[in-house]
């Protein structure tokens, strides 16, 4: 039988990873297995590891995480010393199936015109013996001859990026599968001055319980984004009718609303 073209076999399938802010966690490991129907396997802070019986483009409709990420390896006993890089650049040659993350990710993320463009992201909290740079050097040079002769760096909006994240003791590696529509919602034209994140009111919404025909009364709307999420879940649950009422007693903020 013929594999849809945006779907792989659960055999195939190597773990998942998302990432949301912190205090987000239950939230995220719940919409994905309600959702998605996926397994979570581990949850830490700012983390959720999940399985799937199949990847598709519905992974990246996920609304209360950042991202979401392609597992190519994770540790959780960094040493703090400058040791740890000899690690990441061992692990990424070594322990990575990075053909196959590569296939996977094109799948999802089709390619565009002109020459493929990669990107390299580390980021790091906590007290370490080398720096940010230092760790991504590493993850750089376990990536020799991985990337394909011919693609292109660039500084953002690359077409693959692949990511290394520290936090204290513990690693992950992948490859992103979502882009900043994951986090930067594609409706919210206009903006306020401390406006409540999207995957933050996405968590709200759903903590709430919105059900069919309820009303949704936002007496600080601001930039509507709690009301755009709550017309977003009652879409995808097709609750119907939702009554959405929103108020603010800052003009520019109705204004805003409005056109969001």
């Amino acid at each position: 039988m013929a594999r849809h073209p945006r779907t792989a076999e659960a055999q195939e399938l190597p773990p998942l990873y998302a990432m949301m802010h912190a205090g987000l966690e239950p939230i995220a490991a719940d919409e994905i297995t309600r959702d998605l129907g996926g397994e979570v396997k581990k949850t830490t802070r700012n983390l959720v590891v999940f399985r799937l019986n199949s990847i598709t483009p519905d992974v990246l409709k996920l609304r209360t995480t950042e991202d979401v990420f392609l597992l190519a390896w994770g540790s959780d006993s960094l040493t703090y010393k400058a040791e740890d890089l000899r690690t990441i650049q061992t692990w990424t040659a070594r322990k990575a199936k990075w053909e196959s993350l590569f296939r996977l990710h094109h799948l999802l993320r089709p390619k565009t015109k002109g020459k493929p463009t990669y990107r390299i992201v580390c980021q790091m909290q906590g007290e370490h013996g080398y720096r940010r740079g230092d760790a991504r050097d590493a993850l750089r040079a376990g990536l020799a001859g991985k990337i394909p002769n011919g693609w292109l760096p660039a500084d953002e909006n690359a077409w693959l990026e692949i990511w290394l994240t520290i936090h204290g003791k513990t690693a992950v590696c992948g490859v992103r599968l979502s882009d900043r529509t994951m986090r930067h919602r594609p409706y919210k034209l206009e903006h306020v001055a401390a406006s409540l994140r999207p995957t933050m009111a996405a968590a709200m919404v759903r903590l709430a319980g919105i059900g069919p025909a309820m009303t949704v009364l936002d007496p600080m709307c601001g930039a509507g984004t709690l009301l755009a999420e709550t017309l977003e879940l009652s879409k995808k649950r097709k609750y119907g009718t939702v009554h959405l009422l929103g108020g603010d007693l800052d003009p520019h903020a109705i204004f805003t609303t409005s056109e969001n």
